[in-house]
């Protein structure tokens, strides 16, 4: 079961938090972080950033409702 739980949170940040953060981070820096695919970043620093970012972003749509 925990095997099961780990790839679905691992999924979770790897695929779905990534790209959210990926584009935060990415208007942030001015498009110098994260680096390309092919170079090493943290990936785990970037689902946060989605996560925190997607967080706000339905605590102000909830907000304004």
């Amino acid at each position: 079961m925990d095997i099961l739980l780990d790839a679905i949170l691992e999924f979770v940040l790897t695929y779905v938090l990534y790209w959210p953060g990926k584009v935060v981070l990415r208007l942030v820096t001015l498009g110098r972080y994260p680096p390309s695919i092919t170079a090493h970043h943290n990936e785990e620093f970037v689902a946060v950033i989605g996560f925190v970012s997607l967080f706000f972003a339905f605590l102000t749509i909830a907000h304004l409702w």
